[in-house]
């Protein structure tokens, strides 16, 4: 590679370098700000509650309402406040599952200062580090399933999975690690029993091709392991979920289109409701849902499945997406264009959604809450962060591109078969998120789609060309 292509990326990594500290320091201000400070979610006073009853549903999970009680009773034990206990363990436990999700991946490539800083990257980006100090559930979820990705990672290669890396450990063990952590997923957030599989499934099916002529017991007992920890989940919610709640919105593709379609198309226009939907749930209900869109699960799904049973509450969720597709397609087209959008790439998407009025989402919520305790450095620091993102990421590309010149001198082919799985995964949570229904856009949601992209502008460093080192085989070294 010419000189002058080494001078454009060292420039460019250390401007990167300055930019992403900076955006550290805000996050480091910022917590020590709101370290005694309660975010005011709605959601957080729910998960108090739940707490307080461990009466747990596919809405509230069951692990986050557990651990809420445990923290709570040792605060009022202690006379100290609860929540900054919270705030610290989610803290830490997401700086320790960032650093490992990036060694994974990194590999040997990067030393241990750059991989301890990526991770207070990552870590104080705002829309991130808003969930870490919150009651809210969406902290864990994130830790939790970038851990699993990452053993993923780690077991991915030939060697591990025939017992000869990291100390020869059966690959039976590193199955065992991959599904606690979809496990510990899933309890946040039942979605994650689905989510959390298909990297399950991926690794399973590469380990089956591997192992099952040479070791078929070896092949056969991650099998089993991983329905054990399906029955676990599904197990844990039965267990917990109210005997009284006997109208809770059943949870299917066809609730999710009717979430999807019938507010945007019929509900938020009182001019256009349906008389069949207003015979099943009365005016009272469908005025509360068009003032709030988020009351269509609270309160049209409940009344409509209580008046018609869960077997043909489906059909008629089917009937109303339909019709509301054929009426307005366009309009729902360009809706869930937007979320999926949002989803995937949270940074970008949110800041460009930022005082747009003419798009409905929870973004003007998150904010407001967000900046009450410190309106001013949460401005500056939400306002630099999303920008300089927008300004790395198009340095990250151009990194990216100078890498592959330095693929082509070498002839060396770039291995990216490892990044599917995550990119699949961030896929499905994106798809999920966009089907919670319209309007609905909440980049809470997305913690692991947002690491992904800072993560991928930090590897666009090139340390690697400087050791001479493949990036196909680097990260088997973990």
């Amino acid at each position: 590679m010419t000189s002058d292509k080494n001078i454009v990326r060292a420039v460019l990594e250390k401007f990167l370098f300055i930019g992403f500290t900076v955006q550290i320091g805000f996050g480091i201000a910022w917590i020590f700000k709101n370290i005694g400070y309660v975010q005011l979610f709605g959601e957080s006073a729910e998960n108090v509650a739940v707490s307080g009853t461990f009466v747990c549903n596919i809405y509230t999970g069951v692990l986050y309402p557990a651990f809420l009680l445990l923290i709570r009773a040792a605060g009022m034990a202690l006379g100290l406040p609860w929540y900054s206990f919270i705030y610290i363990f989610q803290l830490a436990l997401a700086f320790i599952s960032v650093r490992i999700f990036l060694r994974s991946f990194g590999g040997k490539r990067y030393g241990g200062f750059f991989y301890t800083w990526a991770s207070l990257v990552v870590t104080t980006f705002p829309l991130i580090l808003q969930t870490h100090l919150a009651i809210l559930g969406n902290s864990f979820t994130m830790s939790f399933a970038l851990l699993e990705l990452a053993y993923v990672r780690r077991s991915w290669n030939a060697e591990s999975l025939m017992g000869e890396g990291a100390g020869g450990r059966s690959f039976s063990f590193d199955a065992g690690r991959v599904c606690l952590f979809w496990l510990l997923s899933a309890l946040m957030e039942w979605d994650y029993l689905f989510i959390g599989a298909i990297p399950v499934i991926i690794l399973l099916v590469r380990a089956a091709v591997i192992l099952v002529k040479k070791n078929p017991k070896g092949a056969l007992f991650p099998v089993l392991i991983s329905i054990l920890f399906a029955a676990l989940i599904v197990g844990m919610y039965k267990l917990t979920e109210s005997r009284e709640e006997k109208h809770l919105p059943t949870e299917s593709i066809s609730v999710a289109l009717f979430d999807r379609t019938a507010w945007t198309t019929y509900i938020s226009k009182k001019w256009n409701w349906p008389d069949s939907l207003i015979s099943l749930v009365g005016e009272d209900n469908m005025e509360a849902a068009r003032l709030g869109r988020e009351n269509v699960k609270l309160v049209i799904e409940p009344e409509i499945e209580k008046a018609l049973g869960n077997k043909e509450a489906k059909r008629y969720y089917r009937k109303v997406a339909l019709d509301a597709v054929k009426a307005g397609g366009s309009e729902l087209i360009h809706n869930a264009s937007v979320d999926f959008a949002g989803y995937m790439n949270p940074p970008l998407i949110t800041r460009m959604l930022f005082g747009k009025d003419t798009f409905v989402s929870f973004n003007p919520r998150n904010y407001d809450i967000m900046k009450r305790n410190a309106p001013l450095l949460t401005k500056w620091y939400v306002d630099y962060s999303l920008l300089w993102f927008a300004i790395s990421l198009m340095e990250g590309c151009i990194l990216w591109v100078l890498r592959m010149f330095e693929y082509l001198r070498s002839k060396k082919k770039p291995a990216a078969v490892h990044i599917i799985i995550p990119v699949l995964f961030c896929i499905a949570v994106s798809v999920r998120n966009t089907f919670l229904g319209c309007g609905m856009y909440d980049y809470k949601l997305s913690g692991v789609t947002t690491a992904m992209w800072i993560a991928a502008v930090l590897f666009s460093v090139s340390a690697v060309m400087d050791k001479g080192e493949d990036p196909a085989v680097a990260g088997s070294a973990v």
